[in-house]
């Protein structure tokens, strides 16, 4: 059901977000699999909001879909996306991986 609203095209995007943010509350194998969908949409707000719920709840399961998606250009990284990616330095830290 959340995601019928978070693919519908038709939908207004702040319902698309609201309903993404209801993956704070739920975490298991096909929520993963659905914000890593969601993270590849060029829909900023989804993109950035599917991971960084990622990098809280999936980092070691979608590591490499985090960096590729969190590879952007500098063009790119506005204040928003500098956050994800400030996430992401820290989640690896976290590990006690250099960055």
């Amino acid at each position: 059901m959340i995601g019928g609203v978070i693919f519908g095209e038709s939908r207004r995007m702040k319902d698309r977000v609201d309903a993404l943010s209801a993956f704070n509350h739920v975490q298991d194998d096909v929520v993963g699999e659905t914000l890593a969908r969601v993270a590849r949409f060029r829909h900023k707000r989804l993109e950035v909001e599917a991971l960084s719920l990622l990098i809280s709840y999936y980092f070691d399961a979608y590591r490499s879909t985090i960096e590729e998606i969190g590879s952007w250009s500098s063009q790119d990284v506005d204040g928003i996306r500098k956050q994800i990616l400030l996430g992401f330095e820290a989640a690896k830290k976290r590990r006690g991986e250099d960055v």
